[in-house]
C-alpha cells in the first residue's frame, strides 16, 4: 500500500466526526508513529481535524486497563495544542471538564466522604474511573500495541476501543508492528473491532521524504545516500541525521567532495552499526571497516554468498573502499560523538589531497593549450601557465617546475619563467624538503640554473639541525628519502653509528640497520652511509659473544674486508 494511500485515508479519518476504529500496521521502524503525528499536525494546521480533543497513549509499560484509562485522561489535549506534549495545564483542563461533568459540589463531597472513611487509595481508583468518562467525542491514538505490559491483554484493549467508539462516540487509531510476538489477539478480534486497516510499507525514498528536511543541502545529500542504501527505519534515519547535523562545522570551508565523503561514511557506517545485528542483508561493521582489499587484486577465489551480496550493495552506492577517514567516522558512530582532534586532521588531509588533484588538473589544462592545438596562442598558453602557478604552485612538482621553466626560456619567455619560479617558492616557503634538487638531476631535463640557485639559497635559509637517529627512525616507515636525509646520515661517523646501534633496545634495531645498508650506490653520500654503518657492525662483532652472531644477520662478519 503506497504512502499516498495511507496518508489519504488518515486525512479522511481525521476530517470526519463519525465514530471509527482505524489500524495502521507495518514493519518496525518504518515511521508509523512519525507519519501519524506528521499527518495529524498538517491536517490540524489546515483546519481538517473535526473533533475538538485528542490523546496519544503508548502501551509501552502499561500493565492494566486502569493505567490505560488514566493515561488517556492525563494525555488529553485540546485540538489547538496538537503537536505539543500534555502538560500540567492540559491536565488541569481535563480536571475542569471532569468537575463540570459531575458537578463541583458533588465531586468535592464525594472526595470528603472517601477521606472520612479512610479509603483514599480506593477513592483514587474511583475518581480515576470516573475521569475516563470524560473521554468522549475525541480522537485517541493507542501506539505500541505489541509492547504492552504482561498483565494487559490486547483483547481488553480492543474491547475498550469498541466501547469508546460505540458508547463514547470516539475515533480510535491503533499503531502496531508487523511480525511481533503477542499480537495474536489483534488479528483474532480485528474483524469485530477495526473498521479500516492500513498497511504502511513506504519505500526508502518515501521514508527519507518523511523523516528528513531536504531543504537543507547537506541533509539532501544524506537523504540521497540513505535512499540508495535502502534505509527504511525512521529511527535510524533520525539518529544518523543528528550526526550529519553535528558534523557540519568540521567541513566548513573545505571542498564539497570532503563533506560528501563524510556524509556517505556516516550513512554507511550508521546503517551498519544500528541495523546489521538484526538484519543479515546489512553489512557488519567489521566487514565495512575492512572493505576495499578486492580493489587491489586480493579477491578471494571463493566468496561467502552473504559477503558477496554486501560487496555488491556497497559498490552500488559508490562506496568503493574504506580509508583512514572512514575508520575515524566509524569510531565516532560507535562512540556516539565526534573526536574532533582525530577527525579534523584527517578531513584537512583529504581536502589537501583533493586540492592537489584539482591543482594538477588545472596545470594539465594549461598545457593542453600547447599539446592539443595548432592555434597561434602563445600569449594564451603562457597566461594559463602563469595562472596555474599563481593559484596552484603548492600542487605542482619540482620536476614540472623545472621542465616548464626550460620550455618558457626556449619560447623567449624568461621573465614568465622567473615569475613562475617566484610563485612556486612563495607557495613552498618554510618547507625545506620542497627545495631538494637531488631527485631532479635524475630526469632528462638538466636543472635550470636559476632554479638551482634559488633552491640552494632556500636550503641554506631553512636549514634545520636534525638528529640522525630521528632521521633513521622516520625512514623505517617510508619508501624513500631526501637529499637532506642523505647529508645528515653521511655526516655520521663510525663511532656515531656504533653508539646509535647500541642505544636501541626494541624491534626498531633491525629495521634501522637494514635501512642504513639500503643506501649503497648512486653517489658518494650513500656509499659513505653504508660504509660507516658496516664498520660499526664490524666493531660490534669484534666484541665477541652474541654480538658476533648478531652482526652476521646483516651480512657482516670478522672475515670480511672493509
Amino acid at each position: 500500500m503506497s504512502t499516498k494511500v495511507v496518508e489519504r485515508e488518515i486525512r479522511r479519518f481525521l476530517a470526519s466526526s463519525a465514530p471509527e476504529v482505524l489500524a495502521v500496521r507495518g514493519a518496525w521502524g518504518v515511521g508509523k508513529t512519525f507519519s501519524w503525528k506528521r499527518f495529524l499536525e498538517e491536517a490540524n494546521q489546515s483546519g481538517k481535524v473535526e473533533l475538538a480533543r485528542y490523546a496519544y497513549v503508548s502501551l509501552f509499560g502499561l500493565d492494566s486497563m486502569e493505567s490505560l484509562k488514566t493515561a488517556i485522561f492525563e494525555n488529553t489535549i485540546r485540538r489547538e495544542l496538537i503537536g505539543e506534549e500534555a502538560t500540567v495545564d492540559s491536565f488541569a483542563e481535563n480536571y475542569e471538564a471532569y468537575a463540570e461533568k459531575f458537578g463541583r459540589k458533588g465531586l468535592n463531597a464525594g472526595r470528603a466522604v472517601l477521606e472520612y472513611f479512610g479509603i483514599g487509595e480506593s477513592g483514587g481508583a474511583f475518581l480515576r474511573a470516573g475521569s475516563f468518562l470524560t473521554a468522549n467525542r475525541m480522537i485517541i491514538c493507542i501506539d505500541d500495541l505489541e509492547r504492552k505490559g504482561g498483565n494487559l491483554e490486547i483483547r481488553d484493549v480492543m474491547g475498550l476501543a469498541s466501547f469508546l467508539k460505540e458508547e463514547q462516540h470516539c475515533k480510535v487509531v491503533f499503531l502496531l508492528n508487523d511480525g511481533e510476538k503477542g499480537t495474536e489477539d489483534y488479528f483474532r478480534y480485528k474483524e469485530k473491532v477495526v473498521d479500516t486497516e492500513l498497511l504502511f510499507e513506504p519505500t526508502s525514498e518515501e521514508c527519507c521524504a518523511i523523516a528528513i528536511d531536504q531543504s537543507q543541502p547537506r541533509l539532501e545529500i544524506f537523504a540521497e545516500y540513505a535512499a540508495t542504501l535502502g534505509i527504511r527505519n525512521i529511527r535510524v534515519l533520525k539518529k544518523i541525521e543528528r550526526l550529519v547535523r553535528n558534523s557540519e562545522s568540521m567541513t566548513s570551508g573545505m571542498l564539497p567532495a570532503v563533506d560528501q565523503q563524510l556524509i556517505m561514511s556516516l550513512t554507511v557506517f550508521g546503517y551498519s552499526w544500528y541495523c546489521s545485528k538484526g538484519d543479515d542483508d546489512v553489512p557488519s561493521m567489521e566487514f565495512v571497516r575492512s572493505f576495499g582489499a578486492p580493489l587491489f587484486g586480493l579477491e578471494q577465489d571463493e566468496q561467502d554468498p552473504k559477503e558477496a551480496k554486501w560487496k555488491d550493495w556497497l559498490r552500488s552506492c559508490n562506496y568503493n573502499y574504506t580509508d583512514e577517514l572512514d575508520l575515524a567516522v566509524a569510531d565516532s558512530i560507535e562512540w556516539g560523538f565526534f573526536d574532533e582532534e582525530k577527525l579534523l586532521p584527517l578531513l584537512e588531509t583529504r581536502n589537501e589531497q583533493l586540492l592537489a588533484h584539482e591543482g594538477a588538473d588545472r596545470f594539465g589544462e594549461a598545457w593542453s593549450l600547447y599539446h592539443n592545438t595548432f592555434d597561434d596562442n602563445t600569449d594564451e598558453f603562457v597566461e594559463a601557465l602563469l595562472t596555474a602557478f599563481r593559484e596552484d604552485s603548492k600542487y605542482i612538482s619540482p620536476r614540472n617546475l623545472n621542465s616548464t621553466m626550460h620550455f618558457m626560456k626556449e619560447l623567449d619567455q624568461a621573465e614568465a619563467a622567473r615569475t613562475m619560479l617566484d610563485f612556486w617558492i612563495d607557495a613552498h616557503d618554510g618547507n625545506a624538503e620542497a627545495f631538494q634538487t637531488q631527485d631532479l638531476i635524475l630526469f632528462d631535463k638538466p636543472l635550470d640554473e636559476e632554479l638551482r640557485g634559488a633552491f640552494e639559497r632556500k636550503q641554506e635559509e631553512l636549514k634545520v639541525e636534525v638528529a640522525p637517529i630521528d632521521v633513521l627512525t622516520r625512514l623505517v616507515s617510508t619508501d624513500g628519502w631526501s637529499q637532506s636525509d642523505e647529508a645528515v646520515l653521511a655526516a655520521v661517523t663510525v663511532d656515531g653509528y656504533y653508539e646509535m646501534f647500541k642505544s636501541f633496545r626494541d624491534e626498531r634495531l633491525s629495521s634501522v640497520i637494514r635501512r642504513c645498508l639500503q643506501f649503497g650506490g648512486g653517489n658518494e653520500a650513500r656509499d659513505t652511509i653504508v660504509r660507516n654503518a658496516k664498520s660499526a657492525l664490524r666493531r660490534l662483532a669484534e666484541e665477541g659473544g652474541l654480538n658476533e652472531f648478531r652482526a652476521r644477520k646483516f651480512g657482516v662478519s670478522l672475515e670480511q674486508d672493509d
